[in-house]
């Protein structure tokens, strides 16, 4: 296997292993799909890369680095791996190009959209990666309900502006999962049996490492259950998922310092049956609402009797508790008596003095 030589060693920053977001799968994988020698750090958070964000690509011998317009272009990971170091693409011919565009398409554009709703946007999905740890790791709850809902306010921005719901989303990545189902069947028919078959023919592309970043996160993150129900009916993808699993861990065996973990293996048949219309109108904002039922003469009348037999008891039980002295009603009288006694009071004190003066 020839492997892409660099004077410099490659230092690949990403997330940590709970908190894996598309973005950093997306890397780690083209890393090693360009069979560059490679080094993987996982952050606990984004100030410890150079960048200062997450994922990052830099070299061994400017990770210490302070300019800030160098720190500033580490920021685009994957453009600086492709454009300084090594570019998969190199050699395309125009059938492979468009093939290859259609399914950077799909994976930036519908795979995309569902990650980010059904993880930052959706209330169930939110809250299942909430109580899974890969928003925030560890910190205490208050902070870390605070700290994710920051994530959740800026990751899910793009879903929010454009107006993304289940059933769009679940919609526009079905259409997704049918393009990339149909590169697939193409792709293998053209291989022949002892060649690896990829997306664009038998070598891997940076299309690749997009689009199994997508559909891997769809398999396995705890927000994307209805979104795995739709892919359960592309048996092609979940064996891709499961084919470039297991590839990348020859690949990180020859060109990364510390392989990665064993290769995760996508079981679909334990994934539900699908998006159906009851689960849609529940993630479209609850229930809806039941249509008002007429009712007859005779239904209103007994309603109105119904009504009536309830405040003849609710009067018939404050009568009681007035007449057994439970209950007391004041209509001012001690005010009376108070008065009518300073009355009296201020004149017998009247007659007083006139009797001081007559003596």
């Amino acid at each position: 296997m020839e492997s892409n030589a660099i004077a410099r060693r490659v230092v690949v920053y990403t997330n940590a292993s709970t908190r894996l977001t598309p973005e950093d799968v997306e890397i780690e994988t083209y890393a090693s799909l360009a069979r560059v020698a490679h080094r993987v750090e996982r952050c606990a958070r984004a100030s410890s890369s150079p960048s200062s964000s997450l994922p990052c690509v830099a070299f061994d011998d400017d990770i210490t680095s302070e300019d800030v317009e160098e720190k500033h272009a580490k920021r685009h990971a994957l453009a600086r791996f492709r454009k300084d170091i090594c570019d998969i693409d190199d050699g395309m011919k125009d059938d492979e190009r468009e093939r290859a565009s259609a399914a950077r398409a799909a994976a930036s554009g519908a795979l995309r959209d569902a990650s980010e709703y059904f993880t930052y946007v959706d209330d169930r999905g939110y809250a299942k990666a909430r109580e899974a740890k890969t928003i925030v790791e560890r910190a205490p709850w208050p902070i870390e309900r605070a700290l994710a809902a920051r994530v959740a306010r800026d990751r899910g921005a793009g879903a929010r502006a454009r107006g993304t719901n289940a059933r769009s989303a679940i919609e526009d990545a079905k259409e997704a999962y049918e393009s990339i189902d149909a590169l697939l069947r193409r792709s293998r028919a053209e291989c022949k049996d002892q060649e690896q078959y990829w997306l664009c023919g038998s070598k891997p592309r940076s299309c690749d490492a997009a689009v199994y970043a997508q559909l891997r996160y769809h398999a396995t993150s705890p927000s994307c259950e209805l979104a795995r129900e739709e892919m359960k009916k592309f048996p092609r993808l979940v064996q891709y998922v499961n084919d470039v699993s297991e590839r990348l861990v020859g690949l990180e065996k020859m060109f990364r310092d510390v392989a990665g973990p064993p290769p995760i293996v996508v079981d679909a048949s334990a994934w539900g049956d699908g998006y159906d219309a009851r689960e849609r109108s529940s993630r479209d904002g609850g229930k809806p609402r039941a249509k008002k039922v007429e009712l007859s003469e005779k239904d209103r009348d007994m309603r109105r009797k119904a009504w009536i037999s309830v405040g003849v008891a609710l009067s018939s039980v404050l009568t009681y508790l007035i007449a057994g002295g439970i209950v007391s009603i004041d209509l001012g009288a001690d005010e009376d008596e108070a008065s009518a006694e300073g009355d009296d009071a201020g004149g017998d004190d009247a007659e007083d003095e006139d009797d001081d003066e007559s003596a």
